[in-house]
């Protein structure tokens, strides 16, 4: 287990904890976490600490990109590690555990993969498993790492293409 390469978590843990426990959207929507924008595309393409890497999982869950939900939880559970976990691979960890596929969609998910009998070829008694005690079994990760906003709302993977859009492309 570890943190990716690629990480940004030490340049924006700081600005994460510095905001109040009862953020707004646009609070964390902000120039202060914006990582890339294409104007012309209506793309934007924000800050969210989902750089936990488990090396050691048995299974791979991977999204399209993590929504405005998503982003939020992460930054919420960043915040609620102040003062008790030190380390940025448990927050990162605590992080993925909390935030990755979260709400309905999470729910659904769930659904899907105990239906198929993942679960049972685990040894876990629910899917729902991999995201608090079992999280040791899997690697949640999105195509477009961070969170990406087309006209403001949550980018779906259509519009723009993903593959059409060099923004998109390049990350």
């Amino acid at each position: 287990m570890g943190i990716a390469n690629f990480s940004n978590f030490t340049q924006f843990k700081n600005l994460i904890n510095a905001l109040p426990a009862a953020y707004t959207d646009e609070m964390i929507q902000s120039e202060q976490f914006l990582l890339e924008r294409d104007e012309k595309k209506k793309i934007e393409i924000y800050y969210a600490p989902f750089e936990f890497v488990n090396e050691q999982a048995k299974v791979v869950i991977v999204g399209i990109t993590p929504g405005l939900h998503q982003m939020k939880k992460s930054y919420s559970t960043v915040i609620n590690a102040r003062g008790h976990i030190h380390n940025d691979e448990e927050i990162l960890h605590e992080v993925k555990k909390n935030s990755s596929f979260e709400g309905t969609m999470r729910k659904n998910l769930v659904l899907m993969l105990d239906e198929l009998g993942l679960h049972t070829y685990l040894n876990i008694s629910s899917s729902l498993d991999l995201f608090s005690e079992a999280s040791n079994l899997v690697h949640t990760t999105s195509v477009l790492t961070y969170p990406v906003f087309y006209n403001g709302k949550n980018y779906s993977g259509t519009t723009p293409n993903i593959l059409k859009t060099e923004l998109l492309k390049k990350i």
